[in-house]
């Protein structure tokens, strides 16, 4: 879990994410406080285990403040876009 509201145009801390094998959730709500971010990621828990749950690991999943979690990259089709801008 880190927070990084610019994760997706940082094609190198994505990479370095997806390439530790891991599932990774990075909250996407900007200037937020601890407080602000644990209700976050208690509204969110439960998309968060489903993830972890149907989706191999590594991939990359935004936590909006509303609690919707959305999976943008796996290794997969990171690899896959790479390729396109080739």
């Amino acid at each position: 879990m880190t927070k990084d509201k610019s994760i997706r145009k940082r094609y190198v801390e994505i990479a370095a994410l997806l390439k530790a094998n891991v599932p990774s959730f990075v909250l996407t709500s900007g200037e937020t406080t601890a407080q602000q971010n644990a209700v976050t990621i208690l509204k969110a828990i439960n998309n968060m285990i489903e993830c972890i749950r149907s989706i191999a690991p590594p991939f990359l999943a935004l936590v909006a403040a509303s609690g919707t979690v959305s999976v943008q990259w796996t290794y997969g089709n990171m690899l896959d876009a790479l390729d396109d801008s080739r």
